[in-house]
């Protein structure tokens, strides 16, 4: 059974964009399709396409990473100082009160202050491995296409050539 058309919904400015969701969702489209379908059902030129678009895709993908690690490195940076500052500013002002503190009640005070930060920065990370994956399994796509591809090449150009002669010498 010949594999329907596959149709692919972004523009070139869209991918050029950097915008994320809708990449994923063209490449999860692809991923599924791909497993709906035997390889060889699909025809070499909807390959060809696919694998082009995939490798577009997968530069997102790499762009958007780069991005998001950026981000959780800055949130990160911006907690561990907000959390140094939360902690001084506990302890000083408890001094000027004249309360005793102990430190670890200035580290749980800081703790708790950064405590929703530390939350979001936990998502983050998560979403970040999950980009990275997606564009580990889109280069994996890509790998599998081309190879199915090499092998469309090859059948062809066997079949365009002559049978080898069945007379006994």
């Amino acid at each position: 059974m010949k594999a329907p058309k596959v149709k692919f919904n972004l523009s070139v400015e869209t991918i050029r964009s950097g915008e994320i969701v809708p990449v994923l969702e063209e490449v999860v489209k692809m991923v599924k399709y791909v497993s709906a379908y035997p390889v060889d059902s699909i025809g070499g030129e909807e390959l060809i396409e696919m694998a082009v678009h995939l490798a577009a895709y997968k530069a997102t993908l790499g762009q958007a990473f780069a991005e998001h690690q950026h981000a959780v490195n800055v949130k990160e940076a911006e907690t561990k100082h907000s959390w140094t500052m939360t902690y001084s500013e506990f302890k000083s002002n408890s001094k000027i009160a004249g309360d005793k503190v102990t430190e670890g009640e200035a580290k749980a005070y800081a703790d708790s202050c950064v405590f929703e930060d530390e939350i979001a920065i936990i998502g983050m990370k998560l979403t970040l491995e999950k980009i990275r994956n997606l564009r580990s399994d889109t280069g994996d796509l890509i790998t599998t296409l081309q190879s199915r591809i090499s092998q469309l090449k090859q059948e062809s150009r066997d079949s365009s050539l002559p049978l080898p002669s069945t007379r006994l010498h």
